[in-house]
């Protein structure tokens, strides 16, 4: 595993938890920023850094549907000495998600 990245990445989730506290907190960002020492221009630069974050990860989300068989398989339940059946879905990949 990269080093650099995974740094890079947990000083993100922390500027993240920044970015939640401002906005919690009912504050500006100007008067927020001047109780906690940062710079506005910082501020804005680590919400961008956080932005492209998120951005990358949701690239990486792959879409399937489910789809409902339309038969059951019957099951044994040894313990119990009883019998179910239990559905099989399928997953079908949406097209580009690959």
């Amino acid at each position: 595993m990269d080093t650099s990245l995974t740094v890079r990445n947990m000083r993100r989730e922390s500027w993240a938890h920044m970015l939640h506290e401002q906005a919690a907190s009912g504050l500006s960002v100007r008067e927020w920023c001047k109780q906690n020492q940062l710079s506005v221009k910082s501020f804005y630069y680590r919400r961008r850094q956080v932005q492209a974050m998120v951005l990358d990860a949701a690239q990486d989300t792959v879409f399937a549907e489910v789809i409902k068989p339309k038969a059951s398989v019957p099951i044994s339940d040894k313990k119990n000495q009883k019998k179910n059946t239990v559905s099989r879905p399928s997953l079908r990949f949406l097209p580009g998600t690959l």
